[in-house]
């Protein structure tokens, strides 16, 4: 997820000239931190555009991390068992 930012009435630019986007880190190591970037960046392709990044937030705390990826984790384990008792459902499901 991402959105614009701006400063003022002119919207902040990367190297290329193209605005900034608010984007959020789901690193293991920065879970939930958010960073402008360029607006051509896309995780799931690796395009980076200009390679402009800068963190938008402070740091985190160890124990904000933690209990970050722990919530994450037990987030996919839900959804696993969710998975394998629908699957478990419809086995015994006979129309």
């Amino acid at each position: 997820m991402s959105s614009r930012i701006s400063q003022g009435s002119s919207p902040m630019t990367c190297h290329c000239g193209k605005s900034l986007a608010l984007v959020k880190s789901w690193t293991s190591t920065n879970p939930g931190r958010r960073f402008l970037a360029c607006n051509d960046y896309d995780y799931e392709t690796g395009r980076r555009g200009c390679d402009f990044f800068q963190w938008y937030d402070s740091g985190q705390t160890t124990w904000q991390r933690d209990v970050i990826n722990k919530l994450l984790v037990d987030n996919k384990k839900m959804a696993w068992k969710l998975s394998a008792k629908e699957k478990e459902l419809c086995l015994f499901y006979v129309p």
